[in-house]
Order: structure tokens, then sequence, then C-alpha cells
């Protein structure tokens, strides 16, 4: 590791032109002509140029005397116009929605985010990094490469991310898209750079290959089919290779696989103990660009203070919390018309909410599914009820009897902390067995009522 002179991150990747069409948000089918829908556009730089310029805003935060510096592509401040052949492009609508369900009194102004996603327009071009941007100066060697990859091409371009490759980064980190463990990028960071190499992506591109993961049943049963098939699905087992695998769930949770100087695999699940997968963002309606943006940095971070060894875990708590606040703060100006709302990423309150190091969310190991993936369980905390694992256990054990005791003199939120709680109606309940067969009765209920039925559902109990 570098450690007297200056040291560098480079951000490189998938680079978008985000155009926001801000309206009122009362979309509705018609051919007529109407003075009061208004509706503006803004713009603004994606992909890897966002997560660039935030990681460029944090570093002064943390580095005030110029320890490190930022490098990427650079990209055109001015004189953008849709459609230009040189640049990916997206289109979203964009419309205010509340703050959340009980706002505080400061925050009863409507919120701009994402109503509609509207598509994509690919550059038939890729562009080259000819030059950059960066903090000052221009240390010889990048410490720290970030990819931030949405497959638009920049996996498939050895000629841009070679050179970066070829100069040995400490650490790489590397957000990546659907398909997953595939393509050249890929083959060359896990075949030459694993022991070094952070992998970012999301359960739903998981499960966009070939895969088995529950959804939506409880957080054991999603945390432990992950483990599963990274172990023992050739599709994506590959990804168990790298230092640090995260896996993010939405704003309710995410998953951390990595190895320790042994080369033992360990597997923690972060999660909302109120909230399964997403329910956080059905408890908060629209959608927000920039998540991923929020935890990359959140990592960097970590990078930043204890670069020989980041806390991951705690990069991920912060990285979820700033994603949160981002949603329900919203692009802009909270409360204002369409003309005046001024879409753009939230840089300032976001990097400070990732200073704060917030930890939202419950950690707890993942047992092992098979007894091949994990470190070996340590013979006092083998279950009687070996390979079924719940969380409630697993922080109470022997002590049961008086936390059901205390359940009922304090309530569950103040007597569980830290463990599952499934809610439906006015029923409270944290058997895991009881939350998967509610769960899963409420989803089959809920698939019956999304389309027209000529027969009643049928339940036995």
């Amino acid at each position: 590791m570098e450690s007297e002179q200056a040291k560098t991150i480079y951000v490189a990747g998938d680079t978008t032109l985000d155009w926001l069409q801000a309206s009122k948000g009362t979309r509705r089918v018609t051919q007529e002509w109407c003075i009061d829908d208004e509706t503006y556009l803004f713009h603004q730089w994606g992909g890897s140029a966002l997560t660039a310029d935030m990681i460029h805003a944090l570093i002064p935060l943390v580095e005030p005397k110029g320890g490190w510096f930022v490098e990427s592509p650079r990209l055109p401040s001015e004189n953008v116009q849709p459609g230009d052949p040189n640049f990916h492009h997206t289109y979203s609508l964009w419309a205010p929605f509340p703050y959340g369900v009980k706002p505080p009194l400061d925050r009863e102004k409507q919120a701009w985010r994402l109503e509609h996603f509207i598509g994509l327009t690919r550059s038939p071009v890729l562009p080259k990094p000819d030059s950059q941007k960066s903090g000052g100066g221009k240390p010889k060697h990048a410490s720290v490469v970030v990819l931030d990859e949405l497959n638009l091409g920049f996996r498939g371009e050895p000629d841009v991310w070679s050179p970066l490759l070829d100069q040995k980064p400490d650490l790489i980190i590397l957000r990546m898209s659907q398909p997953v463990a595939q393509g050249a990028l890929w083959e060359r960071l896990i075949r030459q750079h694993a022991d070094k190499l952070v992998v970012i992506t999301t359960i739903q591109d998981i499960r966009r290959t070939s895969v088995q993961i529950s959804q939506k049943i409880s957080w054991e049963r999603t945390a432990q089919d992950i483990a599963w098939e990274l172990t023992y699905n050739p599709q994506i087992n590959a990804l168990a290779q790298a230092k640090q695998v995260i896996i993010l769930m939405g704003c309710a949770g995410a998953v951390l696989i990595g190895r320790d100087e042994q080369k033992h695999l360990h597997a923690r699940l972060l999660f909302d103990p109120f909230m399964l997968e997403d329910d956080w963002e059905k408890a908060n309606p629209g959608a927000m660009i920039g998540s991923s943006a929020c935890l990359i940095t959140s990592i960097v971070h970590q990078i930043l203070i204890h670069i020989e060894h980041p806390d991951f875990s705690c990069g991920i708590q912060a990285g979820i919390s700033a994603a949160r606040l981002l949603h329900k703060e919203g692009y802009g100006q909270r409360g204002a018309k369409p003309g005046q709302a001024s879409l753009c990423f939230p840089q300032g309150i976001i990097t400070q909410e990732i200073l704060r190091q917030s930890q939202p969310l419950a950690e707890v190991e993942i047992q092992d599914p098979a007894g091949s993936l994990l470190v070996p369980t340590p013979p006092e905390k083998i279950r009687l009820q070996r390979g079924y694992w719940t969380i409630l256990e697993e922080r109470y054990t022997d002590q049961l009897s008086a936390v059901a005791r205390q359940i009922v003199l304090e309530g569950s939120d103040s007597a569980l902390r830290q463990v599952p709680i499934g809610r439906f109606g006015a029923l409270v309940t944290v058997d895991r067995r009881e939350i998967e067969a509610l769960n899963g009765i409420q989803r089959l209920i809920g698939e019956y009522c999304m389309t027209p039925q000529k027969k009643p559902l049928s339940i036995a109990v």
C-alpha cells in the first residue's frame, strides 16, 4: 500500500446522460392540449460519472490535506442535447410524492421522485477516456479503481479498462449489472485480481441469472438461498472467489460475503427487522436514480479511513442509510413547481449522511445451509434442529421464555431488537415458520387478486 505519497481513486465505467422530465404527476391518456399541463426538462450525468462526482465531493471532507485524488473520463459540462449519439441517454418522468407516511412537520413539502422510466437510447460508440479530470496532481499509481458497469458496452472494451488493471491497483470495486459474472472484464478480474476485488450487485440482477432465490418469505430463507447459490450454482459461484461480495436488497437489506486471511468464507446478513425485501420501497412510493452511487461512495469512505482493513459492513449500513435519505428527500427542491424544481442529485446532504455512518439495519452471521460454504459452526452454537436456522434463536439461545414474558410486558418492538418481526394486520409474530407461512398465503392471495378469476381461491389449513 502507498503511504507517503498522494493516492489516486480512478473511476470508470458506463456513463449515461439522464434526462429528467418534471410534471405535476397527473399523467393521463389524452389527445387534448392543455395549458395547465406544465412540464420541464432537466439533465445530469449518471452512471460512473455520478459515482465519480460523489467520490470527488467526499474526499475533501475526509482528507482535507489532499492525500487522495479522483480521476475519471472528462465529460462536457454544457452544450449537450437529447439524442447526441456520443452518449447513452435515459429518459424518465418525475413527479411530487409525499415525504413519508407520517412526515415530520418540517418535511410536509412533497419530494420529487421518479414516477415512470421511459427508456434508454444507447450510443453506437463507447467514449474513450482520452483525457482526465482530477482533483489535483496525477499520481502514477491508482490505489483504488472503481468500475461502475451498467452493461452498456464498457465490460466488452478491454482497450478502455486494461490500462487501469495493468497498474495493479491495491483494491478494485466493481459495481456489476446483469448478466452477472460474465464478460471479458469479469474474466480478467476474477482470473488476475480476485484477492483485491469487491463486487457490488443487486438481488434483482442476481435473480435474472439461472438461480433459485426466494423472495419475501423470510430473511433467513433468502440469506441461505443466496449462500447456497454462490456455492453450488455454476452460473454465479465464481462470485465467491472475490475478496468481498455485496448483494443489495433495496433499502431493506444486504448480504455481505467475504474471505478472511485464511481464505475462509464468511457470510453476513444485514436486514431491517420490521420489513422484508421491497417493503421499504412500497412504503415510500416513487423511485430514485443514484442508490448504487450512495453505496459505492460509502464503501470508498471506509477505504479512505481504513485502507488496510475497510469495514465493509459499516459501509453497507451508511450506504443504505444514504439511499433512504436520497429517496425521501428526492431530487431538486421539495415542494417546488415543475419549473422551479431544478432536478439534480442532492450531493451535499448525501455525502454528509455517509459521513455520519448511521446503522439502520440489524446484522447477523448467516448459518451455513450445507456445511461447506462457511467456517464450521462452533459446537456451542449448533442448534438442536440442525439446518433450520432462525435469527430469534441465534439471538436468544436458552432465553425464549424470558423473551416471551418481556414481549407481554414491553411489546415486541422494545423487547426484541435485531430480530425479524412479521406484521399481518393486528397480528405480530417472530416465529420464522409463521412468518414464512403467512407471507406465502399473502403472496398467493395477492397473485389471485391481480387478474379476474372465475373460481374461488381455496386455502386449506
